[in-house]
């Protein structure tokens, strides 16, 4: 999806699924596709795929990979996905460009875990030569 088509298709509600676990704290992948099932049944414009409900701290990355594909099989193409990526500058950098190969079309890079970061902090973790690593590596 091309920088503007996924721009303009951004205009309503943003959904956010919450990841089911299983009993014995396994990803509930069923219960996952379900999720998102009736999610699409609602006009929503897009999805975020492990954002910032819990997953980022509740998942391995190897599990944080298997929901976002999860839900990029399961919307199938009929809205954007965007992946959550965050929790340190090492964890995004490494989650944002795994987006494009899990076919999501964008990602939402979360602050650092502790939010009463400096402005000064903030700008460099999303700024400087990283900045290539979250923008230039996804399908954005």
């Amino acid at each position: 999806m091309r920088p503007e088509e996924f721009r303009t298709r951004l205009r309503g509600v943003i959904a956010f699924p919450v990841t089911p676990f299983k009993p014995d704290l396994s990803l509930d992948q069923v219960g996952l596709r379900k999720n998102v099932h009736e999610l699409l049944r609602h006009p929503i414009a897009a999805i975020v795929a492990a954002g910032s409900t819990g997953e980022m701290y509740s998942l391995t990355p190897a599990e944080h990979q298997a929901v976002v594909k999860t839900i990029v099989d399961e919307v199938d193409g009929k809205i954007p996905v965007i992946r959550g990526t965050g929790v340190n500058r090492q964890m995004a950098m490494e989650l944002a460009p795994q987006s494009a190969q899990a076919g999501a079309d964008g990602i939402l890079a979360l602050p650092p875990y502790y939010p009463n970061a400096d402005e000064e902090g903030r700008a460099e973790y999303y700024g400087g030569d990283r900045r290539r690593h979250f923008f230039g590596l996804v399908r954005l």
